[in-house]
């Protein structure tokens, strides 16, 4: 029978919540090549600080199910009216370039690769006035009772 055998829930805040970018791209040695710009190595290293800080490193070898849910929470626009408290947040990034950055910072640390994840959910709470913008990231780790890959 499986079952979750241990949940693991980590927030992360910072002054703006990212998704992951588009790839860049240069010529090395006379060939294009694909790279990662410095701004998303950066807040993928922040997610994974934030998971380690959370949950340690005893997971990064587990290699059966994974399930994870994304929450984002993001402030209005500075040009928002006073009378607006809150709104749908229906701008870019999409939801789906969060849980890129979000899976890709945690490979090799939270699970052995993405490609486990078998269940995602990314919400995009409504837009309100706040300091911070926070990124609530819950993980299930599924298995066999009793059985745990190491």
């Amino acid at each position: 029978m499986r079952s979750v055998i241990q949940r693991v829930r980590f927030t992360v805040s910072a002054s703006q919540v990212r998704g992951q970018g588009r790839p860049r791209f240069a010529i090395v040695g006379g060939r294009p090549s694909a790279y990662k710009a410095a701004e998303d190595k950066a807040w993928e290293e922040t997610i994974k600080r934030a998971y380690l800080a959370n949950a340690g490193a005893s997971m990064a070898g587990f290699a059966d199910e994974v399930h994870v849910r994304i929450e984002v929470s993001r402030r209005l626009p500075k040009t928002a009216p006073k009378r607006v408290a809150a709104k749908p947040d229906t701008s870019r990034p999409d939801a789906d370039n969060f849980a890129k950055a979000c899976l890709d910072a945690l490979n090799r640390v939270a699970w052995r690769d993405d490609s486990q994840v078998t269940r995602l959910t990314v919400e995009k709470m409504p837009r309100t006035r706040r300091d911070d913008e926070l990124m609530t990231v819950e993980i299930e780790y599924v298995s066999e009772i009793g059985e745990r890959d190491a």
